[in-house]
């Protein structure tokens, strides 16, 4: 039984480090990256002094300007939030296997 019990730690712990930890943290990277994406951070960045609409007046360019701007620091604070909040959940994802034995430690 001890043995039994002992492979199924060791079991776990090698699906839950190596094999389950590769595909969450591919999952993340692409929810993160599809948000990266729908917010077109890095078009706009790219095409920051570009007119919208072809706009080539003065009153144009410095109005496109402007919405690109906005654009680019209302997506820069989503990025970092989402970021952020990913990170959190990727090492939660890491404690938790850890979260029984210390309930048991701290409640024993």
């Amino acid at each position: 039984m001890k043995i039994l019990f002992q492979n199924y730690i060791s079991g776990f712990i090698v699906w839950w480090y190596l094999v389950n930890l590769v595909e969450i943290t591919k999952l993340l990277y692409f929810f993160w990256w599809g948000i990266l994406e729908s917010l077109k951070l890095p078009e706009m960045l790219t095409n920051l002094f570009i007119p919208l609409y072809q706009d080539e007046t003065t009153l144009g360019k410095v109005i496109s300007f402007f919405i690109r701007l906005i654009w680019i620091t209302m997506a820069s604070v989503v990025t970092v939030v989402v970021s952020v909040f990913i990170f959190i959940v990727f090492v939660i994802y890491l404690i938790l296997p850890f979260l029984p034995i210390f309930i048991l430690i701290y409640n024993a």
